[in-house]
């Protein structure tokens, strides 16, 4: 018997994102460096995921730190340690 397969945990987007990546995703975390309109990106993640369940690694020249977290997403400013992106993602995983 085939099974469908399971939704993934986490979602990582970058420049070249794609919307039906998110639609099963538990987590997002998308990095703004890049992004040719982060700030369109951020409407259209509030359309298909709760902004609480997305991390938002910001970059200068993109949307401020202070921006993102209005929006209510959570907001990790550069420089920042791969770990301390790992530590919040498992967290937000297993807090659901």
């Amino acid at each position: 018997m085939d099974r469908a397969p399971e939704a993934p945990d986490i979602a990582l987007l970058a420049a070249e994102w794609q919307p039906r990546a998110l639609l099963r995703a538990q987590l997002a975390i998308v990095d703004l460096k890049g992004l040719p309109n982060p700030g369109q990106v951020l409407s259209d993640l509030r359309i298909l995921m709760k902004p609480e369940r997305v991390l938002i690694l910001t970059a200068m020249g993109t949307v401020a730190p202070a921006d993102v977290k209005r929006q209510g997403f959570r907001a990790l400013p550069r420089p920042i340690a791969i770990k301390s992106v790992v530590r919040l993602a498992l967290q937000l995983c297993g807090a659901h």
